[in-house]
């Protein structure tokens, strides 16, 4: 297909189109961006906001440039920024439960192009999608099943479902996991496989082309469907949300090749063009080589860090007047696992091991942290489930103090402390925090026990605030967090690349229909 061709649309197919632009470039942001590239969930303000804003994006391109692949390119790039414009100027995430701002990476350097490919694979995919569905409603070439009656269409659709879910508890169940996930996860799954093949059925067929997209797209519904939506093992046991490394190496892979089987098998047996097995088992082939590349499996990011000898300890009636400081001596070391940002206890619980012995006051602390703080406990401002790298807080951001001054900490914890002062349990519960600042004129590692509410019981200054100026060793997931993002940008590249062969190896070619290279008014 040639660059410079354009459909010109009606107002009501301009609507149309430029809402499914915005449906699936949403859909695709949060099953591949947030799924595998930045690995949270802003919740659901923020999904319901871009579609509006992707969709009044493309729909303004398209009234006054028409559509085509050129305008993808450059509206893709017009709703990228926008998206930064807004989020960066406008409002930040996690509404309505709580709030932070994304950082300028996440704007407008990596973040921006995340963004642009998140953008340009919903056109891409809505593009081909929308041809096809024109290209056959104006073709004698529709395939057996869309003429059929309503109840062979049902039939069809009821039996392809059952097919490749019965294919997937062999393949993805039985061989990658070995564990039955219960009856509900099967139901869910049937009703999210019978409107998807319902409509695959009707309006796009299962020729080569059909069979490989509604695999591909069905097994990136099953897999959003369970990393936001659907646990395992209900009813007979509690729900349990599967993470990265079982998502993206098992169930994506799995899924793809279940679905792909399983409607391959049965297009085999439609009196229709039969779809060319060579090309798909290598689409095949190479998806799943892909994806389960080991290079980006991390199930959670570790890191850890530790510091000892003397440092400063905060006391007074304020808990963050640091001009009030008496020495203090002794070691922190700390071990974290940051397994998830997905707004659920249910979903996620980060991990945490912090040991803390010091004397300060001509008294001896032992602070250990073993349990991680999925929220505020007021719901002051997000604590990212515990664990978080790279935040901005204190200051005017809205996250812990504004006494004290804005800081971006290589490691922030939130967690459940237990205290002992001078061999006695004082404390088995109360709220810590623990900052880790590699380099730079802050840096060193800060304790905090109970210091915003001074709620440390047993202790007279009703709060603990402590300071290590010297990090003695500090590991982050560096590597971890690049190849996420690297996997992520792979997959998203090739989303791209595929729904546009997809589009120039249509058997439904524009210019097959008679169409003009410039212009093609839509009937």
């Amino acid at each position: 297909m040639n660059l410079g061709i354009i459909l010109r649309l009606n107002s009501r197919e301009i609507f149309k189109y430029s809402l499914l632009v915005g449906i699936l470039a949403t859909f695709i942001d949060a099953v591949i961006a947030h799924g595998i590239w930045r690995g949270t969930d802003p919740y659901w303000t923020y999904w319901v906001t871009n579609v509006f804003l992707f969709s009044t994006v493309f729909s303004i391109g398209a009234t006054f440039w028409g559509v085509g692949l050129r305008q993808g390119l450059v509206l893709s790039f017009f709703s990228a920024w926008a998206f930064a414009f807004y989020y960066d100027y406008f409002a930040p995430l996690g509404l309505p439960q709580e709030s932070w701002w994304l950082e300028s990476r996440d704007l407008w350097t990596a973040g921006f192009v995340t963004c642009y490919l998140v953008v340009l694979a919903g056109y891409l995919i809505s593009l081909w999608m929308w041809l096809r569905i024109k290209a056959r409603k104006e073709s004698s070439e529709l395939s057996t099943l869309a003429t059929c009656e309503h109840v062979e269409i049902l039939r069809f659709t009821v039996i392809a479902s059952l097919a490749v879910l019965i294919v997937d508890g062999l393949i993805t169940q039985g061989l990658l996991f070995r564990h039955f996930p219960g009856v509900t996860f099967y139901f869910q799954r049937f009703l999210l496989s019978y409107i998807v093949l319902y409509f695959w059925t009707v309006y796009i067929g299962f020729e080569k082309q059909g069979i490989f997209s509604s695999a591909f797209l069905l097994s990136l519904i099953w897999t959003g469907y369970s990393m936001y939506l659907g646990p395992v093992d209900l009813p007979l046991s509690p729900p349990r949300y599967l993470n990265y490394i079982p998502l993206w190496l098992k169930v994506f892979p799995g899924s793809f090749l279940s679905i792909f089987t399983g409607i391959f098998i049965l297009s085999r047996l439609i009196p229709q063009k039969k779809p060319n097995s060579v090309v798909l088992i290598s689409a095949v082939f190479v998806s799943i080589i892909a994806l389960g590349n080991p290079l980006f499996a991390s199930e959670g990011l570790f890191a850890s860090a530790a510091a000892s000898g003397s440092g400063s300890s905060y006391f007074g009636a304020d808990p963050y007047n640091l001009k009030i400081v008496q020495p203090m001596i002794g070691s922190i070391k700390l071990q974290v696992n940051d397994i998830g940002n997905r707004e659920s206890q249910v979903k996620n619980n980060d991990k945490v091991n912090i040991v803390s012995n010091f004397m300060a006051g001509n008294s001896a602390y032992r602070v250990v942290i073993t349990r991680a703080m999925p929220r505020h406990p007021l719901g002051t401002y997000p604590v990212w489930m515990g664990v978080a790298f790279n935040p901005k807080i204190h200051g005017m951001t809205g996250i812990g103090t504004s006494k004290l001054p804005e800081i971006i900490p290589e490691i922030a914890v939130w967690g459940w402390a237990e205290v002992w002062k001078d061999g006695k349990l004082i404390s088995k519960m109360v709220p810590a925090q623990v900052t880790v600042i590699a380099k730079g004129a802050t840096k060193g590692i800060t304790l905090e026990v109970g210091a915003e509410e001074k709620d440390l019981v047993g202790d007279p200054a009703g709060y603990i605030h402590v300071r290590w100026p010297k990090v003695s060793s500090v590991n982050l997931p560096v590597i971890a967090i690049y190849s996420r993002e690297m996997g992520g940008w792979i997959v998203l590249i090739a989303i791209n690349l595929a729904f546009l062969w997809l589009i120039i190896d249509s058997p439904y070619r524009i210019k097959k229909k008679g169409f003009t290279r410039k212009q093609v008014k839509a009937r």
